[in-house]
C-alpha cells in the first residue's frame, strides 16, 4: 500500500554512496548528493544586464538562490539547511565537490584550491577622491554549520583584483575545532584605492580536502558601498532566515491516511526572523495558507504585532496562532504557507543634505 502525503515541501534529505574508481587500484570515493543550483531569476537595470557589470552599492543575501548576472560560481552550491543561525534565509556553500555532486580529486588526502564565487565586474574608476577610503566590503562567513568542519590548514579566502589583472589576498581564515560552528561573523574589508579601477572584482574560495563534500564554508549577505568605516554600522533590514514550518501535534510530517484515522488536528506555523539593524523596531507578522489547487485562502495572523518589541539584532522565532480552521486534505494537494513581516523596510537609501537617494538594487523589502 502507498502512502501519500498531502504536500507541505520542503524535506531535505542527504545521502551518502560509495562508488569504485576504475584505475590501477580501486578506491572508494565518497559523493554528494547534487549540490542545489537555484538560480535567481534576476531583474537588474538594464545597464548591468547589458554591459555585464555591477554597480555600487552592491548587495545579495542570496535569499532567492544564485544570481548568475552578479557572480561566476565554481562548484558552490545553494543552501537553506547547512548554515546555522544564518543572517538570512539561503547561503552559498563552498565545499570538496563541483556543481555536479562530483568530487575535485580521487585522491583520499589530495588538499588544494576548491569552489569559488568571482563577482561580475565594477567601474571603481571614477570615485570621489574624497570618498576612496570609505569603499568597504562586509560579508558573514561561518565554518562547518551542520556541514563537515574545516581543519586548522583549511582556508576560506577573499581576493581582490588588481589593476593588472592578478588576485591580491585582502583576508583569509583558517578552520579549527576551536572556532564556533554555530554563529556567522561578519567582516569588514576596506577596498584601498589601488584597487578602485575601471574593472574591479573579488572572490571568495576555498582551500582543503578535494575528495568529497569535506570542508564545509558558508558565505551571506555581502554589501560593497561608500561612506562606510570598520565600524558595523548594520542594516535597515529585518530578514526572515527559515522557511515556514508547520506542526501536526508534536511532528512536522505526517500521512494523509493516519491523519484521517487519528484526527490529527494542525497545531501551529512558526518561522524566525533576524533584526540586522543596531537599533530596536516595532514590527508585526502575517501568515497565510492558500489551497492552490481550490485557491482557498485562509488568513491566520494578519498583522499581529511582536511583543515586547524586537531589540537591536535580536533573533527571534515566532509562532503564528493555532490553526482550527484548515480541514485535513482528502486528497493530494499544494498547501502554500505565506509569512510577511511589516516592519518598513525599503529600498537602500541614502541622505546626502536635504536630498535622498534611493537604490532599487538594493531592496530591503
Amino acid at each position: 500500500m502507498s502512502i501519500q502525503f498531502c504536500i507541505l515541501r520542503v524535506i531535505a534529505a542527504s545521502i551518502l554512496s560509495l562508488t569504485i574508481s576504475l584505475g590501477a587500484f580501486a578506491q572508494f570515493v565518497e559523493i554528494s548528493p547534487i549540490p542545489n543550483r537555484m538560480i535567481k531569476e534576476s531583474t537588474p537595470n538594464t545597464k548591468a544586464r547589458i554591459n555585464g557589470f555591477n554597480t555600487i552599492p552592491f548587495w545579495d543575501d542570496f535569499s532567492k538562490g544564485l544570481d548568475t548576472l552578479k557572480w561566476e560560481f565554481t562548484g558552490t552550491s545553494y543552501t537553506e539547511t547547512i548554515g546555522i543561525n544564518a543572517p538570512s534565509l539561503g547561503m552559498i556553500l563552498f565545499d570538496g565537490v563541483d556543481s555536479n555532486g562530483t568530487p575535485y580529486s580521487t585522491q583520499q588526502t589530495e588538499q588544494g584550491n576548491a569552489d569559488k564565487i568571482t563577482s561580475k565586474p565594477f567601474d571603481l574608476s571614477s570615485i570621489d577622491p574624497q570618498l576612496n577610503q570609505t569603499l568597504y566590503l562586509s560579508f558573514f562567513w561561518q565554518l562547518g554549520g551542520n556541514g563537515e568542519l574545516p581543519d586548522e590548514n583549511d582556508q576560506l579566502i577573499l581576493e581582490f583584483l588588481t589593476r593588472d589583472s592578478t588576485w591580491s589576498t585582502v583576508w583569509s581564515q583558517n578552520g579549527g575545532v576551536l572556532l564556533d560552528r554555530t554563529s556567522f561573523q561578519e567582516e569588514q574589508i576596506q577596498v584601498q584605492p589601488i584597487f578602485q579601477h575601471a574593472n574591479f572584482q573579488f572572490r571568495f574560495f576555498t582551500k582543503g580536502r578535494l575528495s568529497g563534500p569535506f570542508d564545509s564554508w558558508l558565505i551571506d549577505y555581502v554589501f560593497l558601498n561608500l561612506n562606510r568605516s570598520e565600524i558595523n554600522q548594520g542594516f535597515r533590514d529585518r530578514s526572515l532566515t527559515q522557511r515556514n514550518r508547520l506542526r501536526f501535534g508534536d511532528f512536522g510530517a505526517y500521512p494523509r491516511e493516519l491523519l484521517a484515522l487519528n484526527d490529527q488536528d494542525w497545531t501551529t506555523i512558526s518561522n524566525e526572523f533576524l533584526n540586522l539593524e543596531n537599533r530596536f523596531r516595532a514590527m508585526e507578522f502575517s501568515i497565510s495558507i492558500t489551497d492552490t489547487i481550490s485557491n482557498q485562502f485562509t488568513s491566520i495572523n494578519q498583522n499581529t504585532p511582536f511583543n515586547p518589541v524586537p531589540n537591536s539584532n535580536e533573533r527571534r522565532t515566532f509562532e503564528s496562532r493555532t490553526i482550527s480552521e484548515i480541514a485535513i486534505p482528502t486528497s493530494n494537494t499544494d498547501l502554500e504557507l505565506r509569512t510577511f513581516l511589516t516592519s518598513g523596510d525599503e529600498l537602500f537609501f541614502e541622505l546626502s543634505g536635504t536630498d535622498t537617494t534611493k537604490y532599487p538594487n538594493v531592496d530591503f523589502k
